[in-house]
């Protein structure tokens, strides 16, 4: 880091701050990995990894190939009835669970799209980006919700 720049962070860009974390990231990879096999610690074999692993490699500033393992994740925004629980985790969400088994259950009376939009909005209720809710927000809901509920 002999880089005068490097030495304060509020004059580096974005990039360069990212950039300065993954050496330091990998840096201190290669350490532990070497404490680990001067300590006569193997690495699991790679058949022994999981399915839900992803491997990654952060050698792109280094001399020597670092690949780790991180858990595999679903990418994209956080479906309605669904938030995090952890890195890579979702669980289901309680309130939005609620709002999709109620407009569910609109849907299964006989109400149109466009009566539970207006009943959705009538009530204030928001969709997950603080947006109004249209027919196409809804038949989406209710297409996961249908997935949801009548599984097995």
């Amino acid at each position: 880091m002999g880089d005068k720049k490097w030495d304060d962070p509020k004059e580096m860009t974005p990039q360069e701050r990212w950039e300065q974390m993954l050496q330091l990231l990998a840096k201190a990879m290669v350490l532990l990995i070497e404490k680990e096999k001067a300590a006569g610690i193997d690495p699991p074999p790679k058949e022994a990894a999981s399915k839900n692993i992803t491997d990654v490699s952060i050698s792109r500033h280094l001399s020597d190939k670092i690949t780790i393992q991180i858990p595999k994740t679903k990418l994209g925004r956080m479906p309605f009835g669904e938030r995090t629980k952890g890195f890579g985790v979702r669980e289901r969400h309680p309130v939005e669970m609620a709002w999709m088994k109620r407009m569910l259950g609109w849907a299964k009376e006989g109400e149109s799209l466009s009566k539970i939009v207006n009943t959705m909005n009538k009530e204030d209720r928001e969709t997950r980006y603080a947006g109004r809710w249209d027919r196409a927000k809804v038949w989406w809901v209710l297409k996961k919700a249908k997935e949801q509920f009548t599984k097995g």
